[in-house]
């Protein structure tokens, strides 16, 4: 999700001096899936390790198809109800 943008966005910059725009949108998801599929699993394992009691058979990526469409979702239905709004900067 949002942390894992952060951090790939932060890798990108130091590596490369390029942000998510320089690289577009779906080559910037390619990255952030590289970084999943590279990282995903020293979380999860250091969750095991802290004790959390969590079924991790049941873990998901947020940014997988269907949780950026309910996140999409989401986020549309709370601008449509006017409790969020998109500012220009």
């Amino acid at each position: 999700g949002i942390a894992t943008q952060a951090v790939v966005e932060k890798k990108l910059w130091r590596d490369e001096k390029k942000t998510r725009h320089d690289l577009g949108r779906e080559k910037f998801l390619d990255r952030v899936w590289e970084w999943k599929n590279e990282k995903g699993n020293t979380i999860l394992n250091q969750l095991r390790r802290l004790g959390a009691s969590v079924d991790h058979s049941r873990s998901v990526f947020t940014l997988d198809e269907i949780r950026s469409q309910a996140v999409t979702h989401a986020f549309v239905t709370m601008f449509e109800m006017g409790i969020i709004y998109r500012k220009t900067r």
